[in-house]
């Protein structure tokens, strides 16, 4: 076999029969069936030919002393029997969509077509919807949204079963999903939480699954409740910070409620002068510890102290748990500088307990130049070195 291109070989006109080979040039090679496999994307016919040994092609008189080539047949790329070659019609039409009609209608069953749409869908998935409509299956559209759950997109007719296997293989190709139904958001968040920003209309038990699969994925929860939110902060402690501002009480506990000799647990606690403040004062319950955001019931019995800062109360639910340690750092230079102007040595004690970053770093030595002898060498940056001699 040789590719040429409408009956031309170097401009020479080419038929039947003998052929001369000296002007194929010396970069021409005949080529094997299995050679053919990729796409003919420059040339539109194929000669096939008598077996050909090439190999003692003489350069220097450009192949004059070589016998002539044999052409048997010409054909056209359409026309060719190629097309009877299952694997030569897979990699042409993924290529050359618009060539589907020659293949044979024998060639056409399910395991044919399920190879073809697994190609199509990880090559050039736009050309799926070059497919004609009575081969784009069930079949064919889930192996090709299985290979890549993107090519959902250019699917003419989505059922619930296609979908669901694209968001299976990519839960994000639930951006192409034209109606989601309840399994299929619940199949995606299950795998991706924050896939949850795609869901059309959430569920609490939708959002859930979310913040199941990742606790930050809290962000993006429409209508957030307290179960909501207990498991978005049990799955990674950093999702506090998008907890709305509703119930927003602490208390302050020396140890985790996991360890033995703790005398809390999740849920309801009922002690006697259980002290606890609101985010504006979760400073006066001290600086080290596990923090502890809590609900107060409605039967519990309160008191307020007499500088206003914090509360006692006989009873707390507790929600979830985590290093005190940790929530400092993940708060803003605005609520950091709120609070130091209330606490004045706030921050001081922070970096000297050792809980530093660039943040409070920053916020402390606006306030005291001196803390920079406590800050450790990650932190002590030039920019922190310039703002404390400026203020010398």
């Amino acid at each position: 076999m040789v590719n040429c291109d409408n009956h031309l070989f170097n401009g020479v006109l080419c038929s039947v029969g003998s052929f001369p080979r000296q002007i194929l040039g010396p970069k021409w090679r005949s080529l094997k069936e299995k050679d053919l496999l990729d796409p003919p994307i420059c040339y539109r016919h194929i000669a096939e030919i008598e077996p050909y040994d090439d190999s003692k092609y003489n350069h220097d008189n450009g192949g004059k002393d070589c016998p002539p080539v044999n052409i048997i047949k010409i054909s056209s790329i359409e026309n060719t029997d190629l097309w009877n070659n299952k694997d030569i019609c897979i990699n042409w039409v993924a290529t050359f969509p618009g060539l589907f009609s020659r293949i044979p209608d024998h060639f056409c069953d399910e395991s044919f077509l399920n190879k073809l749409a697994t190609k199509l869908a990880l090559e050039n998935p736009e050309l799926i919807k070059s497919v004609p409509s009575k081969h784009q299956t069930e079949s064919f559209c889930i192996a090709a949204v299985s290979a890549n759950g993107y090519a959902l997109e250019y699917i003419k007719d989505q059922t619930p079963v296609i979908c669901l296997a694209a968001v299976k293989q990519n839960p994000h190709a639930i951006c192409c999903v034209e109606t989601q139904t309840n399994l299929i958001c619940k199949e995606t968040v299950s795998r991706v939480g924050s896939c949850l920003k795609y869901v059309a209309r959430q569920t609490p038990e939708i959002c859930l699954l979310a913040v199941e699969n990742d606790g930050l994925s809290l962000k993006f929860v429409h209508e957030q409740t307290t179960e909501i939110c207990n498991r978005a902060v049990m799955q990674n402690r950093k999702a506090i910070k998008y907890v709305e501002k509703i119930h927003k009480y602490y208390t302050l506990l020396k140890q985790n409620i996991t360890s033995p000799s703790s005398e809390y647990k999740l849920g309801l606690n009922e002690l006697s002068d259980m002290c606890y403040s609101d985010e504006r004062d979760i400073f006066a319950l001290g600086t080290d510890g596990w923090l502890a955001e809590i609900t107060i019931p409605d039967d519990a019995k309160t008191a307020r102290s007499t500088d206003g800062k914090t509360w006692t109360s006989n009873k707390i639910v507790i929600q979830y748990v985590f290093p005190l340690a940790e929530w400092y750092q993940m708060q803003n230079p605005k609520y950091l500088a709120e609070c130091s102007e209330r606490y004045p040595d706030l921050l001081c004690d922070l970096i000297k307990g050792g809980i530093q970053n660039r943040t409070i770093a920053r916020e402390a030595v606006k306030r005291h130049k001196h803390i920079t002898e406590y800050l450790r060498d990650e932190f002590l940056t030039e920019s922190i070195r310039m703002m404390a001699s400026e203020l010398e």
